[in-house]
């Protein structure tokens, strides 16, 4: 599964490459970072989404998408 973060209607989204389609994980998590933080158990219910993305769930063709590079983050702390 190949996860993005991706901006549609001017919000930023989590979502999974399904071919030239994204679908909208925001149902799972808010953002990337809650993703990776929710550990496998999000991971795993973002998988469930996208293997049974039908009707209910949010589904984009990828060009009418904003796509993100991932952004590190970091615990510095500037003072």
């Amino acid at each position: 599964m190949k996860l993005l973060t991706y901006r549609y209607g001017g919000v930023e989204r989590v979502g999974a490459l399904r071919g030239d389609e994204v679908i909208d994980l925001s149902a799972v998590a808010a953002s990337m970072l809650d993703l990776i933080d929710g550990g496998p158990e999000l991971l795993a219910a973002a998988q469930q989404v996208v293997a049974t993305a039908e009707g209910g769930v949010r589904w984009l063709r990828l060009s009418c998408v904003r796509q993100f590079r991932a952004r590190a983050r970091t615990s510095s702390v500037w003072g």
